[in-house]
């Protein structure tokens, strides 16, 4: 518990009213004292009482990279009564919650620092209470939690050296062939032997003919980026390099000292490559 700047100045004046009650003998600053002192009282009882009934959890955070911040969910929850005047604090961060109904729930977003890679743990963070004059503030700590901390993404050329899997149907950034799914290739005019599904209405609409939209068939590349190191730069031109080819769509790998990941797609792909960097 800590006194707020409005408590420290209630106890001031509650402290000169004694002393003048003491020196005049006047009952009602007496009565002046006593209220103060119950107030500070007060607050100290009910805002312990309002910790006690709430409930902290965690929610999976986002994507946490080295270098930024990234927000940690926090779901607060009254048991009893209302809470009020709650702020959650930790490293920095610091959000405000006004208020939690009776019975319910609120999320907040406590922004936090992720200055170093890998799996780091979080401790230090609290939920403050100024219930119900702000005079004083209750405090309870909670419990750690680990994040795991993905490299950051230097910049990255194209043209660096890589390893490509021999398996490749060609060099990685090979053009787009045409298929039956995956991104829009392009219109043509319909013609007897296509599926009707394939009929693009709106254009068709357009151009009062019927037109078909061809669709580019997913490349077929495979690359691995090779890890040279394990320092931070060997790691982030790495992790520069799979966000790069995952946005082209190629299958991209991973290869280097203790590390070695298939060629794979998509971004729950790209996220397992982050994270074994990390």
């Amino acid at each position: 518990m800590r006194p707020t700047r409005l408590g420290l100045c209630a106890a001031g004046l509650a402290a000169l009213t004694l002393f003048a009650a003491g020196s005049t003998g006047n009952n009602l600053l007496y009565l002046l004292f006593a209220a103060a002192t119950s107030a500070v009282a007060v607050s100290f009882i009910l805002s312990r009482r309002v910790l006690a009934a709430v409930d902290v959890a965690y929610e999976e955070p986002g994507q946490a990279f080295r270098g930024s911040t990234f927000i940690l969910p926090v779901t607060v929850a009254a048991r009893g009564g209302a809470a009020r005047l709650l702020r959650l604090t930790g490293h920095g961060g610091a959000v405000e919650l006004d208020e939690v109904p009776a019975g319910g729930s609120r999320l907040a977003e406590l922004r936090l620092p992720a200055p170093l890679r890998g799996r780091a743990v979080y401790e230090g963070l609290a939920l403050e209470c100024a219930w119900p004059f702000g005079l004083v503030v209750a405090r309870r700590r909670l419990p750690s939690v680990e994040v795991l901390v993905l490299p950051a993404a230097s910049p990255f050329v194209p043209q660096a050296a890589l390893e490509f899997d021999p398996r490749s149907a060609g060099p990685a950034g090979a053009a787009r062939r045409k298929g039956r799914d995956g991104e829009f290739w392009g219109p043509r005019p319909y013609a007897p032997e296509d599926d009707a599904r394939l009929i693009h209405w709106k254009l068709t609409a357009k151009s009062g003919r019927p037109v078909v939209a061809e669709l580019a068939a997913a490349p077929q590349d495979k690359a691995v980026v090779r890890l040279e190191g394990t320092d931070d730069d060997a790691v982030e031109r790495a992790a520069a390099a799979c966000r790069w080819h995952a946005d082209a769509g190629t299958e991209v790998g991973l290869a280097g000292p203790g590390v070695e990941v298939v060629p794979g797609r998509g971004l729950k792909h790209l996220d397992g490559l982050l994270r074994v960097l990390a």
